[in-house]
């Protein structure tokens, strides 16, 4: 699922930092500039992250995992599972690749925010990199989404489910919507900046938001989020599947897809299942978001 380095998640944003330490405590409230990266953080890898990430994508996927299951078989028409054994199939392809596919994500993201932050506004930087990071992992994300998808609708296990998989384009299926719903992480990161720093408490210490307004800022920021890019969400998991169920066929282009689904039932079609995703976009982010901020100061005070 989406988040941020360590100092995004920590710090607000201003135009114009204070030039001391005495003007900083005088600057009211959340609006504190995040301190702009030194040369040498610039020049480094931050390697904490990768774990960090990793981690903290392992833990979000375990939490939304049955919604997920749910909100793929309400888009693509079918019946609900049954028992709580059937909400979490296809939990490990996902499981595994999570705490990979965050740690890429979090890795090219913490090293393109690095690059930009010498003279670029911050916000710009944290949506800049966000959407660079999401484009980067985007073939990996749709290799896994094809497993995935599959296993929620068919129940078999990977091993099966990769032996019917016909082609290595049939794999790839939804690539071009992946990479276009991967790229809105920029849009993500905007939005979770901007409401961290209006639900930090004026007197914070620091600057710095407590728990709870982090993981509410990191649950809003999903939310708002999911109501623009969901008809994304619903052409490509259409596609996939589609490509599971005829796996020696070709799946429908996105623009056929949308004719079709609008053909349907309008563009309520497109927001089917929006619910659940809602129920779960809130908790997995809220999770994922404490999880890191917890994990990368602890691993890179004992590490």
């Amino acid at each position: 699922e989406r988040c941020s380095d360590a100092r995004c998640l920590t710090a607000s944003f201003t135009a114009s930092a204070p030039n001391s330490a005495s003007e900083r405590r005088k600057e009211a409230g959340p609006r504190i500039l995040a301190e702009r990266d030194s040369p040498r953080e610039r020049a480094t890898i931050s390697l904490h992250s990768f774990l960090a990430g990793s981690i903290a994508g392992a833990v979000g996927t375990l939490v939304g995992h049955p919604l997920d299951t749910l909100k793929v078989h309400a888009q693509a028409g079918r019946r609900s599972p049954s028992s709580l054994r059937c909400l979490f199939r296809g939990v490990g392809t996902p499981l595994i690749g999570a705490g990979a596919l965050q740690a890429a994500n979090l890795g090219v993201y913490e090293n393109v925010r690095r690059r930009l932050s010498a003279d670029r506004p911050p916000l710009l930087c944290h949506a800049a990199a966000g959407s660079v990071a999401g484009l980067c992992i985007s073939p990996v994300t749709t290799l896994l989404s094809r497993v995935k998808v599959q296993q929620q609708l068919t129940g078999q296990s990977f091993v099966a489910t990769a032996r019917s998989i016909g082609s290595l384009a049939s794999l790839f299926t939804g690539l071009a919507m992946t990479a276009l719903f991967e790229s809105t992480r920029g849009g993500y990161m905007l939005a979770y900046c901007l409401l961290k720093q209006a639900l930090t408490p004026s007197g914070s210490a620091k600057g710095e938001p407590p728990l709870w307004a982090r993981t509410a800022a990191g649950a809003g920021a999903n939310v708002v989020t999911w109501c623009v890019v969901y008809p994304i969400d619903v052409v490509r998991n259409v596609q996939v599947a589609h490509a599971a169920a005829h796996p020696a066929g070709q799946a429908p282009g996105w623009l056929a897809c949308v004719r079709a689904l609008l053909r349907e039932d309008g563009p309520a079609r497109l927001y089917r299942g929006y619910a659940l995703t809602i129920l779960r976009a809130g908790p997995v982010a809220g999770v994922i978001l404490p999880t890191f901020e917890v994990v990368l100061p602890y691993l890179e005070a004992v590490l």
